[in-house]
């Protein structure tokens, strides 16, 4: 079953506690159902053999049940005088008879099964004899499927925007047909607790419980880049996310299922859908750009996707990337796909660094942090780097600054002074890269001349 209790623990005496109990002579007599260690989550404390403390969060709880021709259950919850708290709260009560139980996966670890699917009945794909997931196809169905389950060892996506389970799925049919099926997926309760004890993503966020997970399904048409990576994922249509409410949750043995209908196979995922609740894992909500303009300025930009649910963007800055002032509140236009802009002097010396970011107050209250934008506050008008040299692939890599909207001038000419190459560069970003693709040009050595404002630079450059 699922719980949730916040129950007062005393640590002279018992005062308040939680367990449960079991008949099997029609309640003739009552006996503890289980000990602490045992099963799934059951008993918390050693001493009183029961349920204390503040477990506020919903979870799972499970042990096996004793085999009787008869047998009657009940939940006890004894409180004393004094001290009153939320109590105990249960639901989603299953008795079943175990099978199989959910597999077991170290991060890093893949495990993968597959089985034969004909008709439209449950079936089960087993490792070893524990369970990754099951699938119930939408008619009439005869073809093998197999599923992968992967352990991770992030716990975020990408863009570290929303904090996700610890494992994924790919569920695929022979010939990568498209199909039509319900699904399950199960995971453990320690991969769950992963989720909500860490502390490494202070941008992402991360759903009240497990029962507050939807389910994010990369399911491209051609079947590309299915795997157990989000960073080789295109954006877009292949994309879908199911919200919590509609998808069911169901505590099982140790851990959960989640099931839900697929209009198609593909790559599945678990988190609370980011600050609107409906937006599938790699989404960036708000993208900011921090542009050094000139000696004195720098324009910040954002673009945001959800507008329409913000309240506010709050512009932040700082010197050291850990302690940020508030530069200017902007309230949200509510206009999808809104641009903002914004220009700082951060009135700082030559060498130093500045860093930007956005703190986002949502329209239901919840808040997040943009990405945080880097400027390096060197001097105008620098070819600051060329690399690699030699380049034996013909490829040239130019770091450089200029005021925007302004055009480098660049000539590369041979070891007799013929000129081979001429082009001019404009400056769109502080510093600005540019790879120039050389290859037509013969092995050996070359001048290159860079002219950016009253600046000129002569650099040798050498082609392996």
């Amino acid at each position: 079953f699922s719980t949730a209790f916040e129950i007062e623990r005393c640590t002279d005496q018992p005062c308040d506690a939680a367990y449960l109990e079991y008949s099997t002579d029609n309640e003739q007599s009552w006996s503890r159902l289980g000990a602490s260690g045992t099963g799934t989550n059951w008993y918390n404390d050693d001493r009183d053999q029961a349920w204390t403390g503040d477990a506020s969060r919903w979870h799972v709880a499970s042990v096996a049940l004793p085999r009787a021709p008869q047998l009657k259950l009940r939940f006890v919850l004894k409180s004393d005088v004094g001290t009153n708290l939320d109590g105990i709260a249960i639901d989603d009560i299953h008795i079943f008879d175990l099978q199989q139980r959910i597999a077991v996966l170290s991060p890093g670890a893949q495990r993968e099964a597959r089985t034969v699917v004909s008709g439209s009945a449950w079936f089960y794909f087993l490792d070893q004899q524990e369970i990754l997931a099951a699938i119930k196809p939408s008619g009439a169905l005869a073809a093998s499927v197999r599923a992968d389950a992967f352990g991770h060892i992030a716990l975020n996506d990408p863009v570290r925007r929303q904090y996700r389970a610890p494992r994924s799925w790919l569920v695929q049919q022979a010939g990568n047909s498209k199909t039509e099926a319900d699904l399950r997926l199960f995971i453990t309760e320690e991969e769950v607790r992963q989720v909500w004890s860490d502390t490494t993503c202070m941008s992402c966020s991360r759903p009240e419980d497990i029962y507050r997970s939807g389910v994010t399904a990369y399911t491209p048409a051609d079947h590309s880049n299915e795997d157990s990576s989000l960073t080789n994922n295109r954006a877009g249509e292949a994309y879908t996310f199911l919200p919590y409410h509609t998808v069911q949750w169901v505590p099982y043995d140790n851990g959960y299922y989640v099931q839900f209908h697929a209009p198609a196979l593909g790559e599945y995922w678990l988190n609370d859908g980011g600050i609107t609740g409906n937006l599938p894992l790699n989404t960036e909500y708000v993208q900011l750009k921090a542009t050094k303009m000139n000696e004195q300025d720098v324009r910040l930009s954002w673009k945001s996707l959800i507008d329409t649910a913000v309240k506010e963007y709050t512009l932040q800055r700082s010197t050291d990337s850990l302690d940020f002032s508030v530069l200017t509140a902007v309230p949200s236009r509510r206009s999808p796909g809104a641009q903002y802009t914004y220009t700082d002097v951060p009135g700082i010396a030559e060498g130093e660094r500045v860093y930007y970011r956005l703190f986002c107050t949502a329209s239901n209250g919840k808040t997040f942090y943009s990405n945080t934008e880097r400027v390096d506050w060197t001097r105008a008008d620098q070819l600051l780097h060329i690399f690699p040299i030699p380049s034996a692939n013909g490829d040239l890599t130019l770091q450089w600054t200029g005021l925007i909207g302004a055009t480098a001038e660049l000539s590369l000419s041979d070891i007799s002074g013929k000129t081979v190459m001429q082009t001019g560069l404009r400056s769109e970003s502080w510093p600005n890269t540019h790879v120039l693709h050389l290859q037509h040009l013969a092995r050996g050595t070359y001048y290159l001349r860079f002219y950016i404002g009253n600046a000129q630079y002569t650099e040798k450059v050498v082609f392996k």
